[in-house]
């Protein structure tokens, strides 16, 4: 996957699809939908400061147990693994959210490609998921 294998383009918050209702299908409720898009905007924004103490604080605890087993979080991802900048975040839209329970996809364009990024509820709060994307193998 592009958008979590290179950590090169920054992610910006534009324009959210997913106007469908909260029956499992579509974004879920308008409160739930601004969670995810505070959680990913914090997550683009850990990345374009090359904040790695940040970045490790969104992610979830599945990819951070896998994390540990090669260092931990922030031996993984150094500052030197985001390149992304503030014009790339300027320039990235997010297209769709789509929320289903404790799991949500957004949906991103930067430049004609299209990413998605995972996210999941932990107590409470969305984190990144990066277990599954398989940059952690």
């Amino acid at each position: 996957m592009a958008l979590m294998a290179s950590l090169t383009i920054g992610f910006a918050l534009g324009a959210c699809g997913g106007e469908e209702g909260s029956d499992g299908s579509g974004a879920g409720a308008p409160g739930e939908e601004a969670a995810v898009l505070e959680t990913y905007d914090r997550f683009v924004q850990a990345t374009v400061n090359k904040d790695t103490e940040a970045f490790c604080d969104l992610i979830d605890e599945e990819s951070i147990q896998a994390l540990k087993r090669v260092g931990g979080c922030t031996s993984f991802f150094t500052p030197d693994t985001f390149s992304g900048t503030e014009e790339d975040v300027a320039e990235q839209e997010v297209t769709d959210v789509e929320i289903r329970g404790d799991e949500a996809t957004i949906t991103t364009e930067y430049e004609g490609t299209e990413d998605t990024l995972e996210l999941v509820r932990e107590d409470g709060e969305w984190h990144a998921v990066l277990e599954r994307t398989g940059l952690l193998e």
